[in-house]
């Protein structure tokens, strides 16, 4: 099985009190084969960070230390910041605007050969080569 680099928004469905099902099914069935980017474990502790304490924050930091802290982490190697380059100009050239932390997490699983799961699809649908799976449908 390919590894599988999911966007922040799969990791934060999880935590929701009525989280998709189909998500939710398809995150556990696939777990052992998830790496995270860490562009992403980034995002989730910059919302950890900014939520009010309380039961919400208790249980997000609970997900994020109990069960997303083990994932394998994948960093942003030279060769990610030449594909991240190439990524942000191609984007440019057709008009398309994708924020640099997304067309990182992009060069990130480009570089790994990784499937990246996200809601977003649109937003990485312009990316050349770019395995895109959106769980959420």
């Amino acid at each position: 099985m390919q590894l599988i680099l999911p966007d922040n928004n799969v990791f934060s469905e999880m935590t929701r009190p009525e989280a998709n099902k189909k998500v939710e099914a398809k995150f556990w069935q696939n777990f052992h084969y998830f790496g995270m980017a860490i562009t992403v474990w980034h995002e989730l502790l910059y919302g950890l960070y900014n939520m009010e304490s309380g039961k919400r924050q208790q249980g997000f930091a609970h997900f994020i230390y109990g069960d997303l802290e083990q994932l394998p982490k994948y960093y942003y190697e030279l060769e990610c910041a030449n594909i991240h380059a190439k990524i942000r100009a191609d984007c440019r050239k057709i008009g398309k605007s994708l924020s640099f932390s997304d067309s990182q997490i992009a060069s990130i699983a480009l570089f790994n050969n990784a499937i990246l799961v996200t809601r977003n699809v649109d937003d990485f649908r312009y990316i050349d080569g770019l395995v895109i799976e959106n769980w959420f449908e």
